[in-house]
């Protein structure tokens, strides 16, 4: 993939971020569960920006 990382998709892959978290000494973790009108949003990124 680029910048020593290994493993990734190697097609349709798709990049997008949430706003900025804080985390001190803390494990940050998201569960992804299908709502209607949830309140997870994301704003399109890049694999440049990504890694």
């Amino acid at each position: 993939m680029g910048n020593g990382v290994m493993g990734g998709f190697v097609q349709d892959e798709s990049f997008s971020k949430d706003a900025p978290q804080r985390i001190d000494d803390c494990v940050l973790s998201y569960v992804l569960q299908l709502r209607k009108d949830g309140n997870f949003q994301t704003k399109s990124s890049s694999r440049s920006e990504m890694f």
